[in-house]
């Protein structure tokens, strides 16, 4: 476990190895097999009395597919980005630091067949601080 305090804020890194870990966490009735061959990583910040939670999953046999942006949706219906809401697709360190600009990706995507056109239609951003950014369009 890592942890760490930044500006008032604090937040923990627990790392677990899935594959021998003696859990069957997949729920398909087996434990530490070959899809499990990956590392959990859980992500808590806390600010006040206020804390999120972040998941991912690292590993060569990883059943999560690949994905090239910080979010991803399906939906052209409309988005909305409400008061400040900041996604980034920029590579940091955990310490705030701009990390490797080989790893940025796009800060939102859409699903094929929706196009990028299609989702900058349908956003809206809802706040003054409200912005996307990351590479491509």
């Amino acid at each position: 476990m890592c942890q760490s305090t930044v500006g008032g804020m604090r937040f923990k890194v627990v790392p677990k190895y899935l594959k021998i870990d003696g859990v069957d966490n997949d729920g398909d009735g087996k434990t530490d097999e070959l899809d499990e061959d990956v590392f959990e990583l859980i992500v808590t910040g806390y600010y006040k009395n206020d804390f999120r939670r972040f998941a991912s999953y690292l590993g060569s046999n990883s059943p999560i597919p690949l994905m090239d942006s910080a979010l991803y949706t399906d939906d052209v219906n409309g988005v909305n980005l409400e008061n400040n809401t900041f996604i980034s697709g920029e590579d940091v360190m955990l310490d705030d630091s701009p990390g490797n600009p080989l790893y940025d990706v796009a800060g939102l995507a859409i699903k094929d067949p929706g196009t990028v056109a299609d989702l900058s239609s349908d956003l809206t951003l809802g706040g003054p601080q409200a912005k996307i950014i990351g590479t491509g369009g």
